[in-house]
């Protein structure tokens, strides 16, 4: 009897673990990106970093270079991206109980990638179009510098949602939270354009906002 307890319990089970060392190596790519970026330009990071805080942060001088690009505004890109991928594709497949694996999180970067790429170009084609580059310039450097200054953000928030064994609702509820928060704060630094031109704002809201983001969430889920 004693003999079969024995075997009873040096019975091997089953279990089954997952490993996601790749987010790991991905948030460390992720803070040697700040890194670079306070390397490049110290004080601009810091000023994207409390971009909500400073309601005047945003400089005028940045609408000149609009359509420039250089290697802070890239790297920037690129992490802001990256974010916001992770987090989209943590809360489609955990929500769902799937399991999450480098390649699906690189298939979620390079659609948001491209969705935004895409939709930054055609703006500015957009407003080249119309000759209205110099009235709506500060807009879009204040939805861009916003959209760094939330990742930033999140970026943080999501290093204590990974390690910090917190729900996905938290994660999920914060991320809404700074989208909206954003958008009060993107309409309020340009409120006497948007409430001037309140006919063409709704219909930019609707055609270029809500419609690619429809797309988008299609195209992730």
């Amino acid at each position: 009897m004693l003999i079969l307890i024995n075997e009873f319990e040096l019975q091997a089970v089953e279990k089954i673990t997952y490993f996601n060392d790749w987010v790991t190596l991905i948030l460390f790519a992720l803070f040697a990106i700040i890194f670079l970026l306070k390397i490049i330009n110290a004080k601009k990071i810091k000023r994207v970093f409390y971009g909500f805080s400073n309601w005047s942060s945003i400089e005028e001088t940045d609408t000149i270079k609009l359509n420039s690009m250089n290697s802070f505004h890239v790297l920037i890109f690129i992490f802001s991206v990256a974010v916001f991928s992770l987090i989209g594709y943590n809360l489609m497949f955990k929500m769902n109980s799937f399991n999450s694996s480098l390649q699906g999180f690189s298939s979620s970067f390079l659609v948001i990638f491209l969705f935004l790429v895409l939709k930054i170009i055609f703006e500015r084609v957009i407003a080249a179009v119309f000759s209205i580059q110099n009235k709506v310039a500060f807009f879009l450097v204040t939805k861009l510098e916003s959209f760094y200054t939330l990742s930033l953000i999140l970026y943080i928030f999501y290093i204590f949602y990974e390690y910090g064994n917190l729900s996905e609702y938290y994660l999920l509820y914060f991320t809404l939270f700074f989208l909206l928060f954003r958008f009060v704060f993107i309409v309020t630094k340009n409120k006497n354009l948007i409430f001037s031109e309140l006919f063409y704002f709704i219909l930019y809201i609707c055609t270029l906002e809500i419609a690619p983001l429809l797309l988008l969430f299609k195209l992730m889920f």
